[in-house]
């Protein structure tokens, strides 16, 4: 029996039915069949199982503990509470296969673009459903127009223009690409992959794939390891943007050389965003100086000052309709910070006291102008 089918059928009385000893080596035998399993199938819910597995693989970890402890009944809450990770792992992997129709259509026609499309929606919605994400709005906007393509797609297939219902499917199919990988990192989870491509897609389909997954990288790092710079960035990636839409529908109107004209300009804006990236973000040589406890001291406060830097930034950009002056603040602040380590390194107390003064100051300037009516906390005095 198939492991995922085998974990599913599972009934309730299985915990009940064997010692605590048997419990825990079944669920080490179950956890590693599942994991090598999912290493070895191609699905869009591979990212969801395997977060389930993990959580599994704590779950028996915290069990063992409690065994070992001769604590019976907390290791009977963790191996339910592994079981049910574990089912949820082989409910995500037998998801798609439930979902697979009957019809079998031959590969490259707009019948199985078309059957791809509406297989990709319903697995993403799933996805969203099982992981209880969060979705933004302008996610939601996109694939409602993703529906509303598919639609199109179905009406021009009925009325008899095969080419023009093929290209609608695949670029619709485009879109939920993007979806998927914008959904994981708006949620800082992975959720879902939906593969755009197959053996016979047109060259212009890898080209907008490629793309869409260079903007995701760029995006993710400037996520999650910036502030100096971030607008500037970000500006050079929405350009990448609108050349992705304008690629897209490039593709929807089967013009083949605007489609790749498109494409390598959105390219050139992320590679303008990966270099900014580079100069301008976070500089992890300067911590490595090595010296003393107090220097070593110092950079675990650097990289966790840092660190919450960028969260701020982040919920900054996020939550105000115009952020530009308070993110301009905490580049001053991230800049004015490294300054004041570096003098603290080299013992120069006076170059210190000056640039801790002023990221103070900037970071309470940053504060007033997201804070409606807030008083001032430090005083250039």
């Amino acid at each position: 029996m198939d492991i995922f089918e085998h974990i599913k059928s599972l009934a309730g009385d299985w915990l009940k039915r064997k010692d605590a000893n048997e419990k825990l080596t079944s669920m080490l035998e179950m956890i590693a069949a599942a994991s090598a399993e999912v290493q070895s199938r191609k699905s869009s819910f591979t990212g969801l199982a395997e977060k389930r597995l993990q959580l599994a693989e704590d779950a028996r970890l915290r069990a063992l503990s409690m065994f070992e402890e001769n604590s019976l009944a907390d290791c009977e809450k963790f191996c339910e509470r592994g079981l049910l990770h574990l089912q949820i792992a082989s409910a995500h992997m037998l998801t798609e296969d439930q979902m697979k129709i009957e019809l079998a259509f031959e590969e490259g026609t707009a019948e199985e673009a078309i059957e791809r499309l509406s297989n990709g929606i319903a697995s993403l919605k799933m996805a969203v459903e099982y992981s209880n994400c969060l979705v933004s709005d302008q996610v939601k906007e996109k694939l409602i127009d993703v529906v509303r393509q598919r639609e199109e797609a179905l009406a021009m297939y009925a009325s008899g223009d095969d080419e023009d219902a093929h290209r609608v499917a695949e670029g619709a199919i485009l879109w939920l690409h993007f979806l998927g990988k914008q959904l994981e990192l708006d949620n800082d989870k992975p959720i879902i992959q939906i593969e755009p491509t197959v053996r016979l897609s047109p060259k212009e389909m890898t080209m907008i794939k490629g793309l869409t997954e260079s903007i995701i990288r760029s995006r993710t790092v400037l996520a999650v390891t910036h502030t100096r710079g971030y607008l500037r960035v970000e500006r050079y990636l929405n350009a990448a943007m609108e050349n992705l839409d304008k690629a897209i529908h490039a593709y929807l109107d089967g013009d083949a050389d605007k489609v790749s004209r498109m494409v390598t300009t959105a390219l050139m804006e992320t590679r303008m965003a990966d270099e900014l990236l580079k100069n301008t973000g976070f500089d992890e040589s300067i911590y490595d100086a090595p010296g003393n406890e107090v220097v070593d001291d110092l950079n675990l406060k650097g990289k966790e000052f840092f660190r919450r830097l960028v969260l701020l930034s982040r919920m900054i950009k996020d939550e105000y309709e115009e952020p530009d002056r308070a993110l301009n603040k905490l580049d001053s602040v991230n800049f004015l910070y490294k300054k004041c380590l570096q003098a603290l390194r080299e013992n120069n107390d006076t170059e210190a006291e000056r640039c801790a003064r002023g990221a103070h100051l900037d970071l309470d300037y940053a504060r007033q102008l997201v804070i409606e009516n807030c008083e001032p906390i430090y005083s250039d005095l």
